[in-house]
């Protein structure tokens, strides 16, 4: 018997929870830019170039369109006004 069962019928609204630590592992970083070469991972290198790329391209384009959004502002009323007298 590995589990753990309850069958209260009291107790509906309780909640029961658990939490544990897992350790991090240590990151060596001394050996890992000796053994970085541009060469062996021109892959990651292109990948993460073109992401930067188009994320930059994404900020332009949005800063030109707030611009473009803040000259269509008008101070113009929105709505309609309906007098009826009988």
């Amino acid at each position: 018997m590995g589990y753990l069962e309850c069958k209260c019928k009291a107790m509906k609204k309780m909640t029961f929870s658990n939490s544990f630590h897992v350790p991090t592992n240590r990151i060596d970083f001394s050996s890992v830019f000796l053994k970085f070469s541009p060469l062996n991972q021109a892959a990651v290198m292109a990948t993460l170039i073109l992401i930067m790329l188009i994320y930059a391209l994404a900020i332009i384009w949005a800063r030109r369109q707030d611009r473009l959004d803040v000259l269509k502002v008008r101070k113009a009323f929105m709505f309609a006004l309906i007098l009826l007298s009988v």
